[in-house]
């Protein structure tokens, strides 16, 4: 009598257990998103198309787990349902479902283990109580939740335009004053302001929509001016040519308040880099100075941009950048030479003054010395100071890993 009642115990024990897990596999049991949002994706990858996104709090229902995803389902409409996966580390599992009838069925499989469901399945039923799984929404390109934010190497290329400074004012200076001497007409110096830039970045991820970026930038600019004497016999002229580059190294914040739009702003540290060649003509004389110095300084920087999701790694952005950046303090040497093999190197410091034409007109200069300018002609010797200001436009490409 004892040996049937142990095993009458033992039976009801297993069948409890047993109907125990069929249950819980019968029911869903409830998760609850605890991040800042949570994406849902198509299928159970981290490269997988993001179907949609949920808040904090929201609640989804899951009856399986494969891996580290859960398979949920959500309400879109009254008549409509959403399937899809989201990763365990943004969501926390409460507690079974209630056992509650519901319209909405879903397909047996023969094989759960080798066929996984699909946002694009439609559930059958008489013609009165026919639901449907919606299909994936569009959805723009979108930052990535905390556990799926990503480091980001930009790579870029563009035109740049900067404002010169006194790099342009001495140019200036120096045509016009030639100009003048040699009696040539319509002769002017063209300003140097546009160019090319190219450089790359490495951004660190700080929240879902804030990343610390440190790169660094190189550009470069030149322009060539020259003009003549109209009459062919006489061989009067002069030419300028300005030179600008600057490598300025960047450390930035940028800010997704949209996910394609960003803000930008960051200071910067120039390694920057000067040059300049006179040269004029009289007659059979001539005479020509190069001049080369640089010198390093500190700006600001700040840009406006948007985004494009090419693959679940790869975007196309652009952007619109701006940078303040006035620096002094340049050194180097200027070599002068003529028609007669004079030739002449003298190392100092930049400097911006005028002097005095025959006319008793005054023309900006700049020319490296040893010493500050104090000749008779000369007025108003300073350090020259060359702005590094301006605007560039940049696009190109960042790689997410």
């Amino acid at each position: 009598m004892k040996r049937t009642i142990f095993i009458f115990a033992l039976w009801l024990g297993f069948s409890s257990s047993l109907l125990l897990s069929l249950d819980a596999q019968k029911y869903p049991f409830k998760l609850e998103v605890v991040t800042e949002q949570a994406n849902i994706r198509e299928k159970p990858d981290i490269g997988s198309t993001i179907i949609r996104q949920v808040p904090r709090g929201t609640l989804l229902e899951s009856t399986k787990k494969i891996g580290e995803w859960y398979l949920v389902r959500l309400k879109v409409k009254e008549d409509q349902l959403l399937l899809g996966y989201v990763h365990e580390s943004l969501v926390l599992r409460i507690q079974p479902m209630e056992k509650i009838e519901e319209k909405i069925i879903f397909k047996e499989e023969e094989k759960p283990e080798e066929k996984e469901e699909t946002p694009e399945e439609i559930v059958e039923k008489p013609e009165e109580e026919k639901i449907q799984i919606a299909p994936p929404p569009t959805v723009a390109p979108v930052a990535e939740e905390p556990s799926e934010k990503k480091f980001m190497l930009s790579l870029f290329g563009g035109g740049n335009y900067v404002f010169g400074g006194d790099l342009n004012e001495g140019s200036k200076g120096f045509a016009e004053f030639y100009r003048d001497e040699l009696e040539i007409e319509g002769g002017k110096a063209k300003p140097l302001h546009l160019g090319y830039i190219f450089g790359a970045e490495l951004s660190f991820p700080l929240s879902s929509h804030l990343f610390l970026g440190i790169g660094a930038d190189y550009f470069r600019g030149s322009k060539e001016s020259s003009a003549e004497h109209p009459e062919a016999s006489a061989e009067n002229s002069f030419t300028t040519r300005p030179e600008i580059q600057a490598l300025p190294f960047r450390i930035s914040l940028s800010y997704y308040p949209l996910p394609f739009l960003f803000l930008k702003g960051g200071v910067e540290y120039y390694f920057a880099k000067i040059s300049y060649f006179y040269r004029f003509q009289e007659g059979d004389y001539w005479k020509a100075w190069e001049g080369k110095a640089s010198s390093q300084g500190l700006g600001i920087q700040g840009a406006l941009g948007v985004e494009f999701n090419l693959a679940s790694s790869l975007s196309f952005f652009t952007e619109l950048n701006g940078r303040l950046a006035k620096i002094k303090g340049f050194e180097g040497n200027d070599t002068s030479r003529d028609s007669e093999e004079f030739v002449y190197t003298e190392e100092g410091t930049l400097y911006f003054f005028k002097v005095i034409g025959t006319n008793q007109k005054t023309y900006p200069q700049l020319f490296i010395r040893e010493k500050k300018p104090a000749e008779a002609w000369v007025t108003d010797p300073q350090e020259a100071q060359l702005d590094f200001s301006g605007v560039a436009v940049r696009a190109g490409f960042r790689i997410k890993f």
